[in-house]
């Protein structure tokens, strides 16, 4: 049987996705590219417009840590935002994911101080048992369930305040009496901090997932530099972005300038956009009913697409018709304060990538799917909205895996809570990482991307192991 070779896999990547598929080829060095990914010229309107929601992620992240000594360091650069944007928010575990942190960080490891703490800007519109997570972590070649599997399909924007116990869950599942000592150690030590946290100022579990991972994620670094390393604030994005919705965006914005704002309310162009739109990753495709028209609603926690009814969305489960929202900004701002809806993906890079410029970086989805919403804009746009949609930026890259140990002599990815329990990123760690280079912290994910682009009738077995993909790493001991 034929088999694909590295290099054809590399190949049939970049025909689908030529942008992202020319980080398996890249040569620059982490540490060239962790400068790099900062580096943007934005137009001075996008400027002028990012000033208040700049406030909104500060005032977020002030009323978060408002009762806690352990403050973190915020400096949100004059010169416009340029973050992270991840596909789940969660406690921190993907190795691709915790890698990109990484990643992006290295030029400024050690400059907290000075740069502040890093914003990552979640995706908590997700459930539970997304690919990346399955309603828990891995350690040490286990997965770890953290959350009831009776909540699996449950949004974790909408979850409610959640008493976190590694302990407690690997007695429930017995994985406790499997654990070495040492191991048994590390995770009373995690229980200690995470009962230690104030939760008091938080709403539910999404903004508790923000004080986990910013006190958890210093365990990862060698006791030498934890003082003085960056950390990361990992932000639910749908949070911020609907402060913003309810108080800024729907009782302010000028209808007459507001492309996003006019998609939702001006009914020749929203009828343009339902066209010119359809059939898109993160948009709507009414004729296979996937996707939503706008916001998604959020149905006893759980996902529901809405669909566009005259003057109406109209949200379904199993075809059981469960609510109806008008179409109006007074009803929508109430619907998501009241936690009942949720801006799907064009709504928020449509505001947020296209109407405020603010660069997200991302990995091999978010660079295709938010390249081909601009794409279509740009085929609407007109004059000035145009040029500056045209200025933005959706290739900049924030995945990396990066994160090793061995095990029996072999290189194995370190996982988020791997890398708390060895404490992976030391100086040395860190130094040999900057030489590394983008192509071989892509490679391991060569596999992954082929067969998430290629289309089934024309895919290949793979032709190499997961080890052949991890070169450059000889360094680790």
């Amino acid at each position: 049987m034929a088999t694909v070779s590295i290099e054809q896999a590399i190949a049939e990547v970049k025909k689908r996705n030529p942008k992202f598929g020319a980080y398996f080829e890249d040569q620059t060095t982490l540490l060239e590219h962790s400068r790099r990914v900062f580096i943007h010229e934005f137009q001075p309107e996008f400027l002028s417009r990012q000033k208040v929601y700049k406030k909104y992620l500060s005032d977020y992240i002030n009323k978060l840590f408002a009762n806690d000594d352990d403050q973190p360091i915020v400096k949100l650069a004059e010169d416009g935002i340029i973050a992270s944007s991840t596909p789940h928010h969660n406690i921190f575990n993907y190795p691709l994911i915790v890698g990109g942190h990484v990643a992006i960080m290295l030029d400024t490891f050690q400059q907290r101080e000075e740069k502040g703490d890093m914003i990552i800007l979640d995706t908590s519109n997700v459930p539970f048992n997304e690919i990346l997570h399955k309603r828990g972590v891995e350690f040490q070649g286990r997965h770890i369930n953290l959350f009831p599997k009776k909540d699996k399909r449950k949004v974790v924007y909408a979850y409610p305040k959640y008493d976190l116990s590694f302990i407690q869950n690997l007695k429930k599942s017995k994985q406790y009496y499997q654990l070495q000592d040492k191991e048994k150690d590390f995770f009373i030590r995690v229980d200690e901090i995470v009962k230690k946290i104030d939760f008091s100022t938080c709403d539910g579990f999404a903004d508790q997932v923000v004080k986990i991972n910013y006190k958890l994620w210093p365990l990862m670094y060698s006791e030498d530099i934890s003082q003085s390393a960056r950390r990361t604030l990992n932000l639910p994005h749908d949070v911020v972005l609907s402060e913003y919705l309810v108080n800024e965006f729907l009782p302010k914005s000028n209808s007459q300038v507001n492309f996003v704002y006019r998609s939702l309310f001006d009914n020749n162009f929203r009828q343009a956009v339902l066209t010119k739109f359809n059939g898109l990753y993160g948009c709507w495709d009414r004729q296979n009913n996937k996707g939503t028209h706008f916001f998604w609603y959020l149905h006893n926690g759980e996902h529901r697409s809405m669909w566009l009814d005259g003057d109406e969305l109209v949200a379904y489960d199993r075809n059981n018709e469960v609510a109806r929202i008008p179409l109006q900004p007074e009803a929508l701002a109430q619907a998501i304060k009241e936690r009942k809806i949720i801006a799907g993906i064009f709504v928020k890079f449509s505001l947020v990538a296209f109407w405020l410029g603010v660069k997200l970086l991302g990995g091999p989805g978010q660079t295709s799917f938010s390249n081909d919403i601009k794409t279509t804009w740009l085929e609407i746009l007109s004059s000035q909205d145009k040029k500056l949609v045209n200025s933005t930026s959706t290739h900049g890259l924030s995945i990396a895996e990066c994160l090793y140990y061995r095990a029996n002599g072999k290189l194995t990815k370190a996982y988020g809570m791997d890398a708390c329990f060895l404490q992976i990123l030391t100086k040395e760690y860190i130094n040999n990482l900057k030489k590394n280079t983008v192509s071989q912290v892509m490679l391991p994910g060569l596999a992954l991307n082929y067969y998430r682009l290629v289309p089934v009738d024309l895919r290949q077995p793979m032709g190499f192991s997961d080890q052949d993909l991890i070169q450059g790493f000889d360094w680790i001991e």
